[in-house]
């Protein structure tokens, strides 16, 4: 019996948004299977960015080791009686804040970002949320820089309007669906692991110089 092929559907059609080109679409599906939130990277060249919400998805204190492997960990401060073993270690913890946000690049697929600011970033993005002008923060694009590094590093933010994106950037605004498309895909505070307390004790008791 010869082989009848059905008529082109609408998810034929729609081929495009599941297969895609470019090097977006490779950071698209390896976010899709990522376990963790993959962070906004930032130097001197500005990355033009959206701010998918209007506030963090996550605050939290967290601590740097230096070591082999993971640095990284969340501070158990105050999430139960055991209390915190780095913290009992001597190493203090910085308050961290991070905002769920698009990420555009000329010729590439926009994809989803987590934007970690510090206390001094935080402070900046709220004068810039509660501005007349200026805010809410999701209501236009922003141009993000960092200069220095250390403490001398400086985060640098540049309002851009929708309808300067087209001439300063070469990119197109975000469409009503891909804007619902990457909520969707947004961050929540599940995506942060928190070690358990045996956990950041073994940490606690490596001999790596780190406390």
């Amino acid at each position: 019996m010869p082989i009848e092929y059905a008529e082109q559907t609408e998810s034929d059609t729609n081929t495009r948004k599941v297969i895609r080109s470019g090097w977006g679409a490779v950071d698209n599906i390896k976010q899709d299977d990522a376990n963790y939130a993959v962070r906004l990277k930032t130097g001197s060249d500005p990355v033009l960015i959206k701010f998918l919400e209007d506030a963090p998805y996550a605050s939290w204190r967290q601590h740097w080791v230096q070591r082999s492997g993971q640095k990284s960990f969340v501070c158990r401060d105050g999430m139960d009686s055991h209390g915190c073993p780095l913290c009992d270690g001597g190493n203090r913890p910085r308050p961290l804040f991070a905002f769920n946000v698009a990420l555009l690049e000329r010729g590439e697929e926009p994809v989803l970002r987590s934007y970690e600011a510090g206390t001094r970033v935080i402070a900046t993005l709220r004068n810039f949320n509660e501005d007349d002008r200026q805010g809410p923060l999701s209501k236009e694009y922003w141009a993000v820089s960092r200069s220095g590094t250390g403490p001398q590093t400086q985060y640098n933010h540049l309002l851009v309007k929708e309808r300067d994106l087209k001439e300063e950037w070469n990119v197109d605004p975000l469409s009503a669906d891909l804007l619902e498309e990457l909520k969707g895909k947004a961050y929540t505070t599940d995506i942060l692991r928190i070690q358990s307390h045996a956990e950041l004790l073994d940490v606690v008791n490596e001999d790596v110089g780190a406390l």
